[in-house]
């Protein structure tokens, strides 16, 4: 699923139906037509947009010649208390 928000000029952040310069692209289990959708509209790696989709990916920062991708694991709690935190990627 893809969401786009975009900030208003009092800083509130509002729905937006496409992707446009500035925006927060939110993707939560993204299709494969909406991976390339992404990819072919911001021109940037495909597996920019993929790597970070890996539960087990690694916090690191990877340029090429105009883009730059930096994930970074942030940490959650579980539902179960008696579990440990864990983490996953955020990027």
């Amino acid at each position: 699923m893809l969401k786009y928000y975009l900030s208003n000029e009092d800083g509130v952040l509002e729905e937006k139906s496409d992707i446009t310069s500035g925006c927060w692209i939110n993707m939560i289990e993204p299709s494969e037509e909406e991976i390339l959708k992404v990819s072919n509209t911001l021109q940037i790696p495909i597996e920019f947009i993929k790597d970070p989709l890996d539960e087990e990916e690694r916090s690191r920062i990877e340029k090429d010649e105009e883009n730059v991708l930096i994930i970074v694991n942030i940490p959650l709690s579980s539902k179960n208390e008696r579990e440990p935190k864990f983490t996953i990627p955020f990027h």
